[in-house]
């Protein structure tokens, strides 16, 4: 009987120490250096009438070529702030499955990693092209997941 107390206490501790705490609108945007190099979770909503698409789709084009991998997001607590989220080619593989199935938008959990750079990159033929800016604070998509 000792045994499966023990194991499942283990379980429970496990997947609270691996819970991502969620920043709030407010704390990311006043102290967005700070967080550059790290993973942090926001609560954002998508809207496919601000965006234009499907988010299980690629944008439009750059230059007739390059398919922009961003989309535009809105804060839940600040709606007026939006932000554009970097997300990495993979999550539009095999139809978007890593990516929630919505057509009209919803509010989301964001998990993604911050970095120093332009805000927005682009799929060229031989890998991803990162700009390089002082003051830019950009996020890629770790991942996402319904709110």
């Amino acid at each position: 009987m000792k045994k499966h107390i023990l194991f499942l206490f283990i379980i429970f501790s496990f997947n609270v120490i691996n819970a991502q705490k969620i920043i709030s609108a407010g704390t990311f945007l006043d102290n967005k250096v700070s967080y550059v190099g790290k993973t942090v979770t926001l609560w954002v909503m998508y809207s496919n009438s601000a965006n234009g698409n499907q988010l299980r789709a690629t944008g439009g084009g750059y230059n007739g070529s390059l398919q922009e991998l961003w989309k535009g997001f809105d804060f839940i607590e600040e709606p007026s702030e939006g932000i554009s989220i970097n997300i990495p080619n993979k999550f539009f593989d095999n139809g978007g499955a890593l990516l929630p199935n919505v057509s009209n938008g919803g509010s989301f959990l964001a998990t993604v990693y911050v970095y120093k750079g332009h805000n927005h990159k682009f799929e060229p033929k031989n890998g991803y092209k990162y700009s390089e800016s002082e003051n830019g604070i950009s996020l890629e998509l770790v991942s996402i997941k319904r709110r």
